[in-house]
C-alpha cells in the first residue's frame, strides 16, 4: 500500500487577526477546497484515515448560576484535594485541612490564605473549596 503524505500546513489552519482592525472575512477558494476534499476522500476510501464521531457533550446542559460567596470571617478550612491526600489514609482521611487565615481577596470568590504559623499558600483558593472555621 502506498502511503500518502499530507503537509502540516494543509491540515492546520488558523486565522491571524489584529484586534485593532476587527475581524476580516476569509477568502473562499473553491478549487483548493475541491482538491483537499478529493484527497481526503481518497485517503478515507483506502482506509488510511477515518472519520471520528465525538459524542455531543453539550446535549443536556443546564445553566446554573454560581453563587457569589463573600467571607466575613477570619479563619477558614480548605478542602483536601486529591493530589495532596495521603494514600495511606484511605477513605477515612481528612477532607478539610487545618485552619487558615484569609489575608487577601483576589477577586469576589478567590482568596489568599496564610497558615497559623505565618506561611502564605502559593496560590489563591476558590470559595467553593473553603469552609468557615468555628473555634
Amino acid at each position: 500500500m502506498e502511503m500518502y503524505v499530507i503537509e502540516r500546513d494543509e491540515i492546520d489552519h488558523g486565522v491571524e487577526l489584529d484586534p485593532r482592525e476587527g475581524q476580516k472575512c476569509q477568502a473562499y477558494y473553491a478549487e483548493w477546497y475541491a482538491v483537499k476534499k478529493e484527497e481526503v476522500d481518497k485517503l478515507t476510501k483506502i482506509g488510511f484515515i477515518r472519520e471520528v464521531n465525538y459524542p455531543n457533550l453539550l446535549a443536556n446542559v443546564v445553566m446554573v448560576r454560581k453563587t457569589l460567596v463573600k467571607w466575613q470571617v477570619d479563619l477558614v478550612l480548605h478542602k483536601v484535594i486529591l493530589a495532596t491526600r495521603k494514600p495511606a489514609d484511605g477513605s477515612l482521611g481528612l477532607t478539610w485541612e487545618l485552619p487558615y487565615r484569609v489575608i487577601d481577596i483576589v477577586c469576589p470568590s478567590a482568596y489568599r490564605l496564610r497558615d497559623l504559623k505565618g506561611a502564605n499558600l502559593p496560590h489563591p483558593w476558590n470559595a467553593g473549596h473553603l469552609k468557615k472555621y468555628y473555634q
